[in-house]
């Protein structure tokens, strides 16, 4: 696991021998975003349901677990900025009922997200383009 941070504690989560790659993932994502998670806007959304079988808080938690895999295996991004971006790119949808339909939704939820996320967060330009 790369940890792009001077933060030790993100480094012993990357050498801890004993825990599985999930639960330091896990871990990982409470630290890196331990402010987001305890957001109001983060909290707003976080027990709405989200595609069927998901709220948006355990979507948002999937997505930077999925990212991060993902990330291992192709890519080449900063873990800490894939974290940040992944529990932001869902907090656009906090009002359904404002979107005229679920199109509506999905194209202009993301622009909210980010907008959101500037106001409360100093976002790097990877966050800002994976968000």
């Amino acid at each position: 696991m790369i940890v792009e941070t001077n933060n030790t504690t993100l480094i012993a989560i990357s050498n801890n021998k004993n825990a599985t790659q999930r639960q330091k993932d896990a871990k990982l994502i409470r630290i890196a975003g331990n402010d987001i998670l305890k957001s109001e806007q983060f909290k707003r959304v976080a027990g709405q349901k989200h595609h069927i079988r998901t709220t948006v808080g355990e979507h948002c938690m999937h997505v930077a677990r999925a990212m991060l895999v993902l990330n291992r295996l192709f890519g080449n991004s900063n873990e800490i900025d894939i974290i940040r971006a992944s529990l932001w790119h869902d907090v656009g949808i906090y009002d359904r009922k404002s979107f005229k339909n679920s199109r509506e939704m999905a194209a202009a939820h993301p622009k909210r997200s980010l907008a959101i996320a500037r106001k409360k967060d100093h976002l790097t330009e990877e966050q800002k383009d994976m968000i």
